[in-house]
């Protein structure tokens, strides 16, 4: 998730959110978006691939780290 993402859901549903890094690793660091990262991105269709795999790969192996500290996290009420 990405700071833009935290600002939807607190604009839209009043839910403050922390980053998906937040949970797992303890820093304010957003899985930035692919035109964050990949300039002309609409043109660049090997360089999407590539940062899709990137990401998907660098949740699943944060995924460990995420479940053991999630419960830190949860909302209660």
């Amino acid at each position: 998730m990405g700071i833009d993402h935290q600002a939807f859901l607190r604009e839209q549903f009043d839910r403050d959110v922390p980053l998906f890094n937040k949970v797992a690793f303890g820093t304010e660091e957003p899985i930035k978006d692919i035109w964050e990262i990949v300039p002309d991105w609409e043109h660049k269709e090997e360089s999407r691939r590539q940062y899709a795999v990137y990401v998907v790969d660098t949740i699943w192996q944060a995924i460990p780290a995420f479940i053991s500290r999630m419960d830190d996290f949860a909302r209660t009420g």
